[in-house]
């Protein structure tokens, strides 16, 4: 323990207060430590861990569980940890207060004082301690190159902090890839112990000078003695290294409030964020190479900042604890809260609060001064989409201008770039922005949600080689032999599969070290290895792959508890990953299309499931794909079906309710968009049962279809409403030499195929090979 923090001698109280000497109710969840010292939520507290040298690590006690027996830390060095208690005893302390316990010394904490900011009574009652602050410690040593812009607890220096001093420039960016890069690191203890400790601190910096010194609108935070009267929420700093395809563009930092687990309705009133899924970027993109229209890309600096924190329910202020490496203290040495005025990414409400207000701007709903100049519409089935209306007669009538929202990302297509000109202007005026003013097809290929878009004269492309790299490099796969397809045909898991017993357990665990060259030692470690693995390949897949979207949805049936079988096939995707590192979605112009003279893309979907391919639960594997006719594919899903089906007719019906769905919200996307082609997006199947029963122009009944849920009778309703027509495509290859179009792409979502026929299908749905190009 620190020998300068102590007590003075404890004297015998009559009784236990209720209150402490500020007011703080005593009564809140309270344990006694091994020196019979009271320890409360707020309470700072030096721990001793059974690590290699006892090291003794301070912090604050953010809650305490009585009915578990546990109380969690914030420790100094920005780590958190949940320790045990156990029964003993302490006559001392009122039953009717707390149930009598002590510190669990078990696991990797060996004891535990307390050396609070407001003090800690002693069992006996009368006694609190009385620390002096000294530097706390950190198995973090700050990097030489930041010692003198950080205090003795390992916060930036305050006149650095708040911009009275300035750092020396920062030096040139490091020749790092992302293959080589360091790790992110988690915390800024452990930021500024790097050797790129000097970049960090650069971007702690610009990101807290943007915070309290914000030269357009309110500072977002100001220091507060007050607590929190609600749930104890903490700041923590988001830092990440940011890249333009390999090259490090720069360190970026990023101070967020760590709100997971509020309660709507006693924490915040509305959370909802709209964001558009990935498909209709595609679409839009698509669009804009068929329809000759320019592209631009504003970002809104420090979004959420903009608009005011919403208060809590019951008015109460959103208060949060500074995060340590950032933290501002009072004259007497105690650190102060953050009251936050502006919202701050992370808590819910400041979502809902950003997008309103975006809303709000951009559809003039409101009294403002600076009024948008572009007659916008918001659509109703995507919030985050909107187009501009110009009545007849002003200069951009019949121009198309749309806008994508993604959070703070603001993407616009457009067939006059004077609209876009405007529109710049007018946003410039209300936000701080970066972009906006030359198309993306005249620059360089940018990032958007983890992917690479590059644009050339007659295509357009999705790509993320860097992030496959890195991924292929995480799972020990950079060097290993390419194969033909993502799964063996024919493979499938089940729950009979899932290791039920501790040796069957135990001999995956062996497997996978001598396999993926690892050192597990619990099954445990050995099933997040296997999620990390899975959820790497599904943003992949998400993104630009729906070659690989069968294998994902099928390899997740095992994430609660892979067996040896799932870690082969997950390797021999991995394998496949290999072979197509520059995996891309690829979108060929096909032709000049007349848009002013209502001439528009036709999509077109197709559908198609197995039937009970699941050993374990009978369910049906199957899936969709969609998109412009001639062209890959803008939309895709694999699933395994959410009820067993007693034939194929069934299976094939369900599958469609998810294709339909899909086109139905395309249908009233693009009738938004004033780009909806005259007659019915046309659905292909190919069972030919589930044809005739849907696509029937008179509702019929059979016996094989009685006990049809609605979702299966749903493809029916959008038919007889004209948004689909129902067409038989036969799903087999009979050619031994298959060429792009043969067979039924849709047939790649619900089972493992053969090489020949899965590299007919690659083109269908990727495009041709050309992303890295």
């Amino acid at each position: 323990m620190f020998d300068n923090v102590v007590t003075s001698e404890p004297s015998v109280p009559s009784n236990i207060p209720q209150v402490d000497d500020e007011g703080d109710d005593v009564m809140a969840p309270v344990f006694v430590d091994q020196h019979g010292n009271f320890v409360r939520v707020h309470d700072t507290v030096a721990v001793e861990f059974t690590d290699p040298g006892n090291p003794v690590y301070q912090g604050e006690v953010t809650d305490i569980n009585r009915r578990d027996g546990t109380f969690n830390v914030q420790y100094f060095d920005d780590d958190r940890e949940e320790h045990h208690m156990i029964e003993g005893d302490s006559e001392a302390v009122s039953k009717s207060l707390v149930a009598p316990l002590t510190v669990d010394h078990t696991d990797r904490m060996r004891g535990l004082s307390t050396a609070g900011d407001k003090g800690s009574r002693g069992a006996n009652g009368g006694s609190t301690w009385n620390p002096k602050h000294v530097p706390h410690p950190s198995k973090y040593v700050p990097h030489p190159s930041v010692q003198e812009y950080l205090d003795g607890y390992g916060d930036v220096r305050i006149e650095y902090l708040h911009g009275d001093k300035t750092l020396p420039p920062m030096p040139d960016m490091p020749n790092y890839t992302r293959a080589n890069a360091p790790e992110d690191p988690a915390t800024l203890a452990e930021a500024f112990a790097t050797v790129d400790a000097l970049y960090w601190l650069h971007a702690v910096l610009k990101e807290y000078h943007g915070h309290v010194k914000p030269a357009r609108r309110p500072p977002t935070f100001h220091t507060t003695s007050m607590k929190s009267k609600g749930r104890q929420l903490f700041a923590k700093w988001v830092l990440s290294c940011k890249w333009v395809g390999d090259r490090l563009e720069k360190f970026k930092a990023r101070v967020v409030i760590a709100a997971f687990g509020l309660e709507q309705g006693r924490d915040f009133v509305e959370s909802y964020v709209g964001c558009a899924p990935i498909s209709d970027l595609r679409d839009l993109e698509v669009m804009a190479l068929h329809y000759g229209l320019s592209v631009y890309e504003i970002d809104l600096t420090q979004a959420y900042c903009w608009m005011p924190m919403p208060p809590s329910p019951d008015g109460e202020p959103v208060i949060m604890v500074p995060a340590p490496g950032a933290r501002v203290r009072s004259e007497d040495g105690k650190v102060l809260y953050l009251q936050l005025d502006q919202a701050l990414y992370g808590h819910p409400a400041s979502g809902f609060a950003l997008a309103r207000g975006v809303h709000d701007r951009l559809i003039n709903r409101g009294n403002f001064a600076e009024v948008c100049p572009i007659p916008f519409e918001q659509s109703a089935t995507q919030p985050v989409i909107f187009r501009a209306n110009f009545p007849v007669g002003h200069e951009f009538h019949g121009e198309i201008f749309w806008m994508w929202i993604y959070n703070d990302n603001f993407r616009s297509y457009t067939s006059a770039p004077a609209i876009q000109m405007l529109f710049r202007s007018w946003f410039a005026s209300v936000f701080d922005i970066t972009g906006g003013s030359v198309p993306l097809q005249q620059q360089d290929p940018q990032q958007c949600l983890g992917m690479e878009i590059r644009y050339l004269r007659d295509s357009v492309s999705f790509t993320m080689p860097a992030f496959v790299r890195k991924a292929l490099m995480s799972a020990g796969m950079s060097e290993a032999n390419a194969v033909p397809t993502p799964m063996v045909p024919g493979f499938t898991l089940s729950e009979l599969d899932v290791p039920d017993t501790d040796d069957e357990r135990d001999e995956v665990v062996h497997k996978v070290n001598v396999a993926f060259r690892r050192n597990f030692s619990k099954f445990t470690d050995v099933t997040n290895f296997y999620r990390s693995l899975v959820s790497s390949v599904g943003w992949i897949a998400k993104q630009v792959a729906p070659v690989l979207s069968l294998a994902v949805s099928i390899l997740g049936r095992a994430m609660h508890a892979p067996c040896w079988k799932a870690f082969t096939a997950v390797k021999r995707l991995y394998r496949y990953l290999r072979g197509h590192e520059d995996i891309a979605l690829t979108y060929v112009k096909t032709r000049d299309y007349d848009w002013r003279n209502r001439d528009f893309l036709v999509y077109e979907f197709k559908t198609d499931a197995s039937f009970a391919d699941d050993r374990g639960d009978c369910k049906s594997q199957g899936g969709y794909t969609g998109g412009p006719k001639g062209t890959a594919v803008t939309t895709y899903s694999s699933t395994k079906s959410k009820r067993v089906c007693t034939s194929t007719f069934q299976a094939e019906s369900a599958h469609a309710f998810h294709g339909c769905k899909e086109v139905v919200y395309k249908f009233h996307l693009f009738t938004f968009l004033d780009v909806v082609q005259a007659q019915p997006i046309v659905l292909y199947m190919d069972n030919a049962a589930t044809v005739l029963a849907a696509g029937s122009l008179i509702r019929k009944f059979s016996p094989a279809s009685k006990h049809f849920d609605i979702e299966q009778k749903y493809v029916v309703q959008c038919v007889e409403d004209g948004i689909v027509t129902v067409v038989h495509m036969p799903g087999s290859i009979d050619s031994d030499r298959p060429v792009p179009g043969d067979g039924f792409c849709a047939d790649a979502m619900t089972k493992p195929l053969p090489s020949i026929i899965l590299d007919c299908y690659f083109t269908e749905m990727q495009g041709p090979s050309r992303g890295g190009s």
